[in-house]
């Protein structure tokens, strides 16, 4: 087995077919989102009407880009457009677009990210979960 640096920059990744994972996520989302608008509206409405800014997500978490990179998972929330919550993996085709991106700072991958999105705009709020190794 070799050792990622000698691999050569036009070597492809096995990239795993990711649709069930994709709608898998999709449909936790939707329920989770479901859920925490009933419970807020719910449990917590009067607090809601008086202090709607204690629940910012409540209507804009619709409009989320959820990014799986390999070791987090990045949620990032856009003001309402016509994008409703979607999924992108980024994973690398091959060790070359790996090396390009790896090298740069955290502004350049942030923006990376955003021209995989196919959005302008920064996002109202982002924040990014840990998992795995």
């Amino acid at each position: 087995m070799r050792r990622p640096i000698q691999l050569e920059d036009d070597y492809v990744f096995n990239i795993p077919d990711s649709k069930l994972f994709e709608e898998a996520t999709s449909n936790f989302f939707h329920e989770f989102l479901k859920s925490y608008e009933q419970t807020v509206k719910e449990k917590f409405a009067e607090l809601y009407e008086e202090f709607p800014e204690v629940f910012p997500f409540i209507e804009k978490a619709r409009y989320s880009v959820v990014i799986f990179h390999d070791t987090y998972i990045k949620f990032n929330i856009y003001q309402e457009k016509t994008m409703l919550l979607s999924f992108i993996h980024a994973q690398y085709k091959t060790f070359g677009d790996y090396k390009k991106i790896k090298d740069l700072n955290e502004i350049e991958r942030d923006q990376k990210m955003l021209n995989l999105i196919g959005r302008t705009d920064a996002p109202l709020v982002s924040f990014t979960i840990p998992y795995g190794f």
